[in-house]
């Protein structure tokens, strides 16, 4: 597509800079903006008006339900400011979680509602989100179509970002207001910038920009995505104005120094994210090889495309093994390289010659870099909400294409009847990107609705323990055994499908072992909990659960005793020392099977374990006193039976232990 050719002519020395788009466009009157920005407000809540309905789902509980600091209020504001945006929640477990987040800005709106409100309203919520976003589509249609693109163009990318269903998890999800408001302000900053270059009053000029440098910090005190624009600020200058490489440098540089002062805050607060997390769960890529994560990375590059594209089906998830690794080698990787080699190479020759398909190429390419895992791990290998910003660029292009491809067309069809193919095909993409995201805008109603949905159209181990852990909670607050026993069920093959995808997830492990344990088969029990110790032995509630598997095989040793069953005792011994190394009495009776057994050494071991653990247990003694002195190591049976004596001072077997060491010592030394 070739831009209009521009007369070679100095610009007016007075005028800052002059604005070059694909086509002329025709002056817009308020009238004709306002309509277009009620129209944009209107869509916005017809498209998303259904979330108002919706309660708190996932990741609000991060930044709302279980936040410490939102919860204050305006008072929690000093302890937002200065903390990572997951400290209120984790507390002192942020290492649980990959990178550092330092996100104060929609924190804060959530804290001043949470103030306002008094207490918890999802209502009020949702519908500010449905606000933002209605504000950054008729931001990002009011600087396209002043400053870059013709009214048709502006419009249809405003409304094919409006309508995209992609948008579904930032809008119907209220944590995503992080999402929105770093490309609200970014949008916002942008415009107040060029419209400060309008003006040729210095003092207005420099309010303006004063102006701007405000907003795009406050698009950095939103999420980090908003770097960026550190790429797109200097795209958009050179490619819808006049200005020479050296002008667009030094319109870039105090952008660039507030991301450095932004950069030092951050770290000073949240460091540089903590330690390398190995759990695939929270880093996608911890098992893959370099090859396989790079392969991989470009392969979901495609992936976002094909969403892009044809948006179905959604899901909240796409950790491991949603995408499996890929290889270097693999087709769908070739074409992903080519692809994602091509396209920027083309964005860039298409900048050079200032077509706008050149800007909106690089807008995605450069939205995405941030959160594409090739400079910074983002714990994940995707998700819907990175590609909000992104996603601007791609609607960009498709509405140059479609306006192109609309304008070739008019010199072979008829007005009337291209008007009516326009319009017919315009209303069915909408109807059907209405369709998908009313429909997806109810999936998110809550936690539990969102999971039924998605684990059914996914392969992601995260998904399926969520899906099980929705009908662990219904057990847990269910006072009816039978239902709760019922729920319990339910869970265990959503477990076993998270443990399948990923064998060393620890967490359903542990939930396996508890639901059969609960269930009276302690076969499957031991054989989860055995994997879940395996994996983390250290764990609180995996050595709570396996010393109760401890006791379970300890009463099967004491009955196997009892009917004089020894090979049966000695066996479940074992399996109680192993499940439950603290057990003192169990380690006592183990040497004493070792002992009939004829192994020896393994009853010695057995009794000093139980002396460790119990040292004042007189008995213990006595016995690991008795062995060493039956197997002829009389020191190691003085020592032994002097710590009986020790204990007990009449201990009759100790005291005629000894003095019969006594006896064959001095036998030894005559």
């Amino acid at each position: 597509m070739k831009n209009s050719k521009v007369e070679k002519k100095s610009a007016p020395k007075r005028e800052p800079f002059i604005i070059t788009p694909l086509t002329v466009s025709q002056p817009l009157g308020k009238y004709t903006l306002g309509f277009i920005a009620v129209l944009f407000f209107l869509l916005s809540f017809l498209f998303y008006g259904n979330t108002l309905l919706n309660d708190y789902a996932l990741d609000d509980a991060i930044v709302i339900n279980n936040n410490d600091f939102t919860k204050k209020g305006i008072a929690g504001i000093p302890d937002i400011l200065t903390s990572d945006s997951f400290a209120g929640w984790l507390k002192k477990d942020l290492k649980l979680i990959a990178g550092g987040r330092y996100r104060p800005l929609p924190q804060i709106t959530f804290a001043i509602e949470y103030e306002i409100i008094g207490g918890e309203n999802p209502l009020i919520s949702h519908a500010i989100n449905v606000i933002l976003y209605a504000a950054c589509v008729i931001s990002i249609f009011f600087f396209l179509v002043r400053y870059c693109l013709p009214l048709p163009i502006a419009f249809l990318a405003a409304l094919f970002f409006l309508i995209h269903p992609i948008h579904t998890e930032v809008v119907a999800n209220i944590k995503g207001r992080d999402e929105i408001l770093p490309l609200l302000l970014s949008t916002l900053s942008l415009f107040t910038l060029f419209k400060g270059l309008e003006k040729t009053n210095l003092a207005y000029r420099l309010s303006y920009w004063v102006g701007s440098f405000i907003l795009f910090f406050l698009s950095l005190l939103s999420k980090e995505n908003a770097i960026t624009f550190l790429a797109i600020i200097p795209i958009t200058f050179f490619c819808f104005t006049r200005a020479k490489i050296k002008e667009v440098i030094l319109l870039t540089l105090p952008y660039l120094v507030l991301v450095s002062i932004y950069l030092i805050i951050r770290y000073n607060i949240v460091g540089l994210g903590g330690e390398q997390i190995v759990d695939v769960i929270n880093n996608s890529y911890s098992k893959a090889t370099t090859s396989q994560k790079y392969a991989t990375i470009f392969y979901v590059f495609t992936h976002y495309l094909h969403l892009l594209i044809l948006p179905h089906p959604l899901a909240w998830d796409y950790s491991y093994q949603e995408i499996p690794y890929k290889e270097l080698y693999y087709p769908s990787v070739i074409f992903s390289f080519i692809l994602h080699f091509g396209f920027p190479l083309l964005g860039l020759k298409y900048l050079y010659h200032k077509n706008p398909i050149g800007w909106s190429i690089l807008f995605f390419y450069a939205s995405i870099s941030i959160v594409s895992n090739i400079f910074i791990n983002i714990g994940g290998f995707m998700a819907e909400r990175l590609v909000f910003q992104g996603s601007l660029g791609f609607v960009t292009t498709i509405a140059i294409i479609f306006y192109y491809y609309y304008c070739r067309l008019s010199n072979i069809l008829r007005a009337p009847t291209l008007k009516v193919i326009s319009y017919v095909g315009l209303g069915i993409m909408i109807w059907l990107c209405w369709y998908k995201t009313f429909e997806r805008n109810k999936d998110w109603y809550n936690s539990e609705t969102l999971v039924a949905r998605d684990v059914q159209v996914t392969n992601s181990a995260m998904i399926f323990k969520s899906r099980a852990q929705t009908f662990l909670n219904k057990a847990d607050a269910e006072k009816d055994s039978l239902k709760r026993r019922e729920y319990q069920r339910q869970a265990i093959p959503y477990l076993k499908r998270a443990v399948e995808i990923y064998p060393e997830f620890y967490n359903p492990l542990l939930n396996l072992g508890k639901m059969y344990y609960v269930l009276g088969d302690t076969v499957n029990a031991e054989k989860y909990w055995d994997r879940a110790y395996r994996i983390n032995p250290h764990d609180t509630d995996i050595v709570k659960y396996t010393e109760i598997l401890g006791q379970v095989y300890y009463k099967r040793a004491e009955r196997a005793f009892f009917k004089g069953n020894i090979d049966s005792a000695f066996y479940n011994l074992q399996k109680t020392v192993y499940f439950d190394p603290k057990y003192a009495t169990a380690w006592s009776n183990l040497g004493f099977c070792y002992n009939l057994k004829g192994q020896y050494d393994k009853a010695i071991e057995a009794y000093l374990h139980a002396t460790r653990l119990e040292p004042k247990m007189v008995d213990y003694w006595y016995y690991l006193g008795a062995i060493y002195f039956n197997t002829g190591r009389l020191l190691q049976a003085q020592e032994a039976w002097r710590k009986v004596v020790e204990l007990m001072p009449n201990h009759p077997q100790a005291n005629a232990g000894l003095q019969s060491i006594q006896q064959a010592l001095q036998k030894q030394n005559q």
